[in-house]
Formats: structure tokens, sequence, C-alpha cells
């Protein structure tokens, strides 16, 4: 596949607003088709592509309007809760990582501090 026809499908890939199985299957279904197109067109430009494919938004339009809205709801919503555990979780682990740092610094200072320092006396 040549650029064009790559550049093509990323920007179809970058307007999906979730990506599960179905998703995934419609794109690579359709690169499929637009490589086989650039093969035996041997397209030279993203215009010839969006006249016979239309615009990336246009198909990922229309991929949607086949596609029922609940499902398309409640996997939005699925996503939304899984960023939202996601961001809790490192959240989470960044305060717990920054208390642990600082007393691991507070413990070396006062190791510090609590040194023993030995003097030796020679007696003559």
């Amino acid at each position: 596949m040549n650029k064009i026809c790559k550049g093509y499908i990323s920007e179809i890939k970058l307007l999906f607003p979730l990506k599960t199985k179905k998703e995934r299957r419609y794109i690579n279904n359709f690169a499929i088709n637009v490589e086989d197109y650039c093969i035996e067109e041997n397209i030279t430009s993203k215009e010839q592509l969006y006249r016979t494919f239309g615009t990336p938004m246009d198909v990922v339009n229309e991929y949607f309007s086949t596609v029922d809205t609940s499902y398309i709801v409640n996997k939005i919503k699925v996503a939304k809760w899984i960023k939202a555990l996601l961001a809790l979780i490192m959240i989470v682990a960044v305060v717990l990582s920054t208390t642990y740092a600082i007393r691991k610094w507070e413990e070396h200072k006062s190791f510090l501090r609590e040194e023993i320092f030995s003097v030796e006396t020679v007696i003559e």
C-alpha cells in the first residue's frame, strides 16, 4: 500500500471515537478495499480517493449511520468509566509514590543527624 492510501486510512482511524472489535473489522475491510483500488487505479492523490470513497468524515458518518445508536452510547459510557478509573489509579499511584519518597527522604535526613561520631583520645 502506498503512502497516499496509508494516509487516507490513518485519517479515517483518527476520526473513530472508539475502536471496538466491530470498528476494527470495518476499518480493516475498508482498508483492503482502498488498497485494492489504489493498486488497480494507480492512485497519485488523496483527492482521487475522496472522490471515490468520500472524505474520511463521510466514511465514519456512513459507518455510524448503519450502527445502532444505543450500542454507540453504551460503548462511549463504558470508555468514559474506564478512563476515569485509570485516571484515579494513576492519581493514587502518584500520591503513594510521593508519600513513600517523602518518608524515605525524612528517614535519610534523620539517619544523617543521628550518625555517631567517635573521637579517639590518646593518653601519653
